[in-house]
């Protein structure tokens, strides 16, 4: 139920308190069972992948760190373990593939190599783990086979093809072809630039390939017999997601014509309106089937799923989809929330297929391209689930309506039954199954462990903040579950992205810091600030936000205010803030922007210093400026950083960081760390020995999450 409280402004002074009395270097006992019991019995699932041909599905599973793969087959309900790896040994798993007729199953292990071609080594094993590609066969007992690794180039995108015997990968410029029963290997191709995406063509004879140049990509396609390769009406523009037709006489692609960005989260609400293109095979003829309207929606924001910080680029595009009667569906944000659309060949008007104030954040189409599995937060906007809708119109009906990742697709059987990854608002992710007309239901009855509080799990309220610019956001509020006679110490709580947002549950990222919050005793309050998805194109590409004049942070400052507001629960003077990767810069701004709210904060794989971020792209490239635009542009970024209000600050900061992190540099928290020590501020310091983003290790993960409540504990629940 929304609430919205009387927003008034909470000046709490801390100048003139009496010392602290009483630290507690560890958290109390009860909570660090609880915490035990909550990250030590919840499972992760994902990477949920289904065979074109078979009723075959494979996923991966990991408890306290130790990662397994397994496989359903068949009509019936029966899954097991394929294979484990035992060890809490930070090795990550991703990129998983079955093979058509579900036979093999290809994944990669190890992470992404680091500016220095180094593969994460989280636990300084004497031997360095290695980026490998990896096949098993599901039908049998015998260990997978290693099919390439190394460090760099870094080899990804693996594909299977049409009949089910050869494997092909990239490996940076080259693309790779390995026979799957007898264990052959030759090189395909190369070119110039990377490989960012294969696709196997119906007949497998021809695969088809996007060639990443930095400033711009193209589509090719690679034609076995005769080793030749084509590009498709290669121009200045950024050429992506290739999709072959059912009966490979076409290949589209989505073809947008990006300005050159000036620095990193640039938000972008407009722009020169993007195409889909056909190529007619074999003649490799292209045409424009369908172009954007001008104005919102012609800047692309696609469906495709990032890989997590550390795994690689994304290698599948669920953007451009090929359904029944040669049709195209699509995602288009011409109403301000992404839908999905469908067009045919001959670049008739686009047709919505989903619509209203929701966001579609994936979606697959059945096996016989007449209906659409989809996620949006149609519902409730802070929850996702999934629908499904026929392709000609009709009733959009639900399937789950009790949240789910965003991110993870659905897969769709032969048989008619749908397979997802469900979950509550108690209970952790697992695998449901859906008859075609029936009820879900969890594949399997014990894959949640017996020992998991569920009863402890808090379930949020939904909040309106309002900040001092007028703009309205909302929060999730968590509250202890069991009561308390006398006020207690908060917490306000900034998701990474910024692109993403705090959801109820207990599987997320960030929901696994927000209910240890509250397991630790604190009430907790997740902003969704501006930026973040799931509210529409225009939040999230609100002005100004991060290095373009931070009007994020004064979402996170509302929310404090909004916790001090709340007298009868909240101490006002126990307030605390922290978050993860962007979260962490909205942290360190909010602590030197509105120092009169703050008692501690944390700041985890933060971003921290604009100047160091704007250098660089996304993707690790510098950005090209000219010299008058580059001085305005530091000068912004400086002032959006925490370093231009470095003299208001008060509040001490534990700032948690890894030091092989791709994404978060370590070197900002350094330099930012340091600049407050000198002015006498408390700084403490977890910097993990080749610890990444997100923490690959289940004792990495719990060792941040002890250290940043023991930490909130000194400052927030010690006796003043």
């Amino acid at each position: 139920m929304m609430r919205i409280r009387a927003l008034v402004y909470c000046f709490a002074t801390f100048i003139g308190l009496a010392p602290v009395a009483a630290f507690c270097d560890e958290a109390d006992t009860s909570s660090a069972a609880a915490l035990q019991r909550y990250l030590g019995n919840l499972p992760a699932v994902g990477e949920l992948v289904g065979a074109e041909n078979a009723a075959t599905f494979a996923w991966v599973r990991t408890l306290a760190g130790r990662s397994s793969i397994w496989i359903a087959e068949g009509t019936g309900r029966t899954a097991r373990e394929r294979w484990a790896y035992r060890e809490d040994d930070g090795i990550p798993l991703s990129q998983l593939k079955l093979s058509p007729d579900g036979r093999y199953l290809v994944y990669v292990r190890g992470s992404w190599p680091n500016a220095q071609g180094e593969i994460n080594n989280s636990l300084d094993a004497p031997d360095a783990p290695e980026r490998a590609l990896w096949v098993l066969d599901t039908h049998g007992e015998t260990p997978p086979r290693r099919v390439a690794g190394g460090s760099t180039p870094a080899l990804h995108a693996p594909r299977i093809s049409p009949d089910s015997r050869t494997l092909t990968y990239a490996r940076g410029k080259e693309v790779w072809l390995f026979a799957l029963s007898s264990g052959d290997a030759e090189r395909a191709f190369t070119i110039r630039g990377s490989v960012r995406a294969l696709a196997w063509s119906p007949d497998g004879q021809r695969i088809a390939f996007v060639s990443e140049r930095g400033t711009h990509s193209f589509v090719g396609v690679f034609e076995l017999a005769t080793r030749r390769v084509t590009y498709l009406n290669p121009g200045l523009d950024r050429d992506r997601a290739p999709a072959w037709s059912p009966d490979g006489r076409w290949l589209a692609f989505i073809r947008t014509r990006e300005e050159v960005q000036t620095y990193r989260f640039s938000a972008r609400r407009e722009g020169i309106p993007w195409s889909i293109m056909a190529a007619e095979m074999p003649s490799g003829s292209v045409r424009t089937v369908w172009t954007a309207q001008p104005g919102p929606g012609s800047y692309f924001s696609g469906l495709a799923k990032s890989l997590s910080s550390g795994l690689g680029p994304p290698v599948e595009s669920l953007d451009l989809m090929w359904a029944a009667g040669q049709q195209l569906v699509f995602p288009w944000e011409k109403t301000g929330w992404r839908q999905l659309y469908r067009i045919s060949l001959d670049g008739a008007t686009a047709t919505p297929v989903t619509s209203g104030a929701g966001e579609v954040t994936t979606a697959r189409i059945s096996r016989d391209g007449r209906t659409i599995f989809f996620q949006a937060n149609r519902q409730q906007q802070e929850r996702f689930d999934l629908w499904r809708v026929p392709l000609e119109g009709g009733a959009i009906e639900s399937i789950w309506t009790d949240g789910m990742p965003y991110d993870e697709p659905a897969v769709t059987l032969p048989d008619g039954r749908v397979v997802f990854i469900g979950e509550t608002a108690r209970t952790p992710r697992q695998i449901m199954v859906r008859q075609e007309r029936g009820v879900a239901r969890p594949l399997i009855s014990t894959a949640i462990p017996g020992a998991f509080p569920a009863a402890e799990m808090a379930q949020p309220e939904v909040v309106e903040l309002k900040a001092d610019d007028g703009v309205v956001t909302r929060g999730l509020l968590f509250r202890p579950t069991t009561p308390s006679k006398d006020k207690r110490p908060a917490l306000v709580w900034a998701h990474g992205g910024p692109s993403d947002i705090a959801l109820p549950g207990v599987s997320k990222y960030d929901a696994r810091w927000l209910q240890s919050a509250v397991l630790s005793g604190y009430i907790v309050l997740a902003v969704n600030y501006r930026a973040g998805i799931g509210y529409g194109l225009n939040f999230r590409t609100a002005p100004d936000q991060g290095g373009g004049g931070g009007s994020d942070v004064r979402d996170a400052i509302a929310a404090g205010r909004y916790l001090c507001a709340m007298q009868s629960e909240v101490d006002p003077h126990r307030i605390g803030i922290f978050g993860q990767s962007y979260g962490g810069y909205l942290t360190t701004a909010a602590l030197a922007r509105a120092p009169e709210l703050w008692a501690a904060g944390v700041s985890i794989v933060g971003v921290a210093d604009w100047q160091m971020e704007m250098e660089l792209d996304e993707g690790g490239q510098p950005l090209p400026f000219r010299l008058k635009e580059r001085l305005v542009l530091e000068e912004l970024a400086y002032q959006s950083s925490a370093n231009a209000h470095l003299e208001r600050w008060r509040a001490p900061i534990l700032f948690v960081s890894g030091d092989d992190d791709q994404a978060g540099w370590v070197q900002a928290a350094i330099q930012l760390g340091q600049s407050l020590r000198r002015r006498g501020i408390e700084v403490d310091a977890l910097v993990e020995p080749g610890g990444t983003h997100g923490g690959w290790t289940h004792t990495q993960v719990s060792e941040r999450v002890r250290r940043a409540f023991a930490f909130f504990d000194r400052h927030l629940k010690a006796a003043r």
